[in-house]
């Protein structure tokens, strides 16, 4: 682990936190779906050989990108309902 460069390694891990609690909550909590994703960008990385943090995390970003694009307003923390 010392030897990873610490900016992409961060980065990566935002946008995946990012991403799986987005699916997650989108799931309506289910941990199956999540792991399921989780697994399958793992496995993703390693088929295609991509093992520079890098570029997983140019992978994240624009992952990240495409849902706030998705959902726009939507993506918000607090929504109508769920604050009382």
């Amino acid at each position: 682990m010392s030897g990873y460069p610490i900016l992409p390694w961060f980065a990566t891990i935002m946008g995946e936190s990012f991403v799986l609690t987005w699916l997650y909550n989108r799931t309506s909590g289910s941990i199956l779906v999540t792991s399921l994703f989780h697994i399958a960008f793992n496995a993703w990385s390693v088929v295609l050989g991509v093992d520079s943090f890098g570029a997983l995390a140019v992978v994240e970003a624009a992952l990240v990108a495409g849902l706030i694009a998705y959902e726009g307003p939507a993506l918000g923390w607090r929504r109508q309902g769920m604050c009382r």
